[in-house]
């Protein structure tokens, strides 16, 4: 497999203000070479991001499930209380 023909999956953390805006950029442009492929929300946000991403994109309330995906970079896009809450673990992943 050529590098070309590899996509980064990402997985964004968060779904206020910025991670609505990232998903729905994303949406509309695709990012060449990387593929969104979980985004982790809180649980209240579920149904609204289940219909905002792209299909195929995993939307996840636990971090067991995000991480599950196979993910090669995650974004945090949901501030302070998201890093102190899954900063760990992630870079544990």
């Amino acid at each position: 497999m050529t590098r070309s023909n590899i996509s980064t999956r990402v997985g964004l953390i968060g779904f206020g203000a910025i991670g609505r805006s990232v998903v729905d950029a994303w949406s509309a442009t695709p990012v060449r070479g990387h593929t969104l492929a979980a985004l982790l929300v809180r649980e209240h946000q579920q149904g609204e991001a289940l219909r905002a991403v792209p299909p195929g994109v995993a939307v996840c309330t636990d971090i067991a499930d995000f991480l599950a995906a196979d993910l090669q970079l995650a974004v945090e896009v949901a501030g302070h209380g998201a890093v102190i809450s899954h900063g760990e673990r992630i870079l544990l992943a």
